[in-house]
């Protein structure tokens, strides 16, 4: 089984170098585009997206991402209990990490209930 993490076998687990990269770029410039007609009108990237995901690495996601989301959120509580401003660029970045890793984790959950 791949991992969504890099650990294990498998397309997702697979690291090139930037040598690689460089000498297979032309090579799979080609294959990286499916067109849906002969002329290429509609191309679009062929790959993976979130409707591939397998409950399994759904869950490494939610594993990953939760304790993140809630450091997180002792972050940002520990700035208002120590009066950031509102207008301070840190507490707005804290609070914006917050907010999306907290999107994140729920958007895992919404495609697949996570194996605790």
């Amino acid at each position: 089984m791949s991992s969504l993490f890099g650990h294990g076998t498998g397309a997702l687990a697979k690291r090139e170098t930037p040598s690689s990269t460089a000498n297979a770029a032309d090579d799979q410039n080609s294959s990286k585009y499916a067109s849906d007609d002969a002329a290429g009108q509609s191309a679009k990237l062929v790959g993976m997206d979130s409707a591939d995901l397998t409950p399994e690495q759904l869950n490494q996601v939610f594993v990953q991402l939760e304790p993140i989301a809630r450091y997180l959120a002792r972050v940002k509580a520990r700035m208002i209990e120590q009066q950031f401003p509102p207008d301070d660029e840190l507490f707005q970045m804290v609070e914006k990490a917050h907010a999306q890793a907290h999107a994140v984790a729920m958007k895992v959950h919404e495609l697949g209930r996570p194996i605790k």
